[in-house]
């Protein structure tokens, strides 16, 4: 019986070691930041720079809200610029690469918040 708990153990530790780094769901993108997580899924070919149709579901770390848009990915290619946008009536949700030379990571992103063009909130974060 402990060889079997013992080979289980070992199974599963290295089939969680091998997963790492790769994704179940590779059109699927989540941005963990310090007030919001949020769920990006492009339905475009994964080789698209650009995406008309991009779902964005977020739920505050702090209210436990949720909020489903619907939106779009673009990029300026010759500038590897990438970014999110998503309209909610008056607001407008922006998740944008940080390519600054103080960000945290290759993967820090900003969201930030607009009501009629007046900037309301923002937050920053890991993409993976």
């Amino acid at each position: 019986m402990g060889t079997l708990k013992a080979f289980s153990f070992i199974t599963l530790f290295s089939v969680c070691a091998h997963a790492e780094g790769h994704k179940l769901h590779p059109g699927i993108r989540s941005f963990q930041g310090e007030k919001f997580e949020i769920e990006l899924k492009a339905r475009c070919p994964e080789s698209s720079v650009t995406c008309n149709d991009v779902s964005y579901d977020a739920i505050s770390k702090k209210t436990g809200e949720k909020l489903h848009l619907t939106g779009r990915l673009l990029s300026i290619p010759t500038k590897d610029h990438q970014w999110y946008e998503f309209e909610n009536g008056k607001y407008l949700y922006m998740l944008t690469a940080d390519y600054s030379p103080s960000a945290k990571s290759t993967e820090w992103w900003v969201l930030n918040v607009t009501c009629n063009g007046e900037f309301i909130a923002s937050d920053e974060g890991s993409m993976y």
